[in-house]
């Protein structure tokens, strides 16, 4: 699934001005005091994330137990003033950010400036390669490979020759 953060909401590393996101509000202009509240709430009701009862993950030692839609535990019958939530996190988007923009051939330097990352080393470590990432590199390896072959007239070693070879013109030795 794919979320959509609109660029209005990234504010450039090295801007002067105020994040948006440190300036959060509602659409009714109230301000959201814990942003980190707002997105677990939001992103509960949008089924990525749940509340989990602390209680029952502590006493029960890593028991998840998910809270009912009023906020009780329906194993302890208790309403946790502090949920503990599990799920999508906002930082998750960075990640995922960094490797569309990778993906999509934005020149490094540049996806480091919207991202914020300062440094290459720590860029490099949202970039996750994954399985696929090295098929689809082999496939152009080996596509790149028969183009080379080809542009000289002749086929990979091992393979039977399509066409007749290239014969040299021969020079005479005076």
């Amino acid at each position: 699934m794919s979320v959509f953060v609109p660029c209005a909401a990234i504010a450039s590393p090295n801007s002067n001005e105020s994040s948006p996101m440190s300036e959060s509000s509602r659409p009714d202009g109230t301000r959201v005091r814990d942003f980190r509240e707002a997105w677990s709430n939001l992103c509960c009701a949008a089924g990525l994330g749940r509340l989990l009862c602390p209680k029952c993950a502590n006493e029960n030692v890593g028991l998840q137990v998910a809270l009912d839609p009023t906020g009780e535990c329906p194993h302890c019958s208790i309403k946790p003033k502090h949920p503990k939530y599990d799920g999508l996190i906002f930082h998750d988007l960075r990640r995922s950010a960094v490797r569309n923009m990778v993906r999509r051939n934005i020149p490094e330097a540049v996806a480091m400036k919207i991202s914020g990352h300062k440094t290459r080393t720590v860029f490099d470590r949202y970039n996750i390669v994954s399985e696929s990432d090295l098929i689809e590199a082999a496939k152009k390896i080996e596509a790149g490979e028969k183009t080379v072959w080809a542009e000289f007239g002749q086929t990979q070693p091992g393979t039977t020759p399509s066409h007749s070879a290239v014969s040299l013109p021969r020079v005479s030795s005076n």
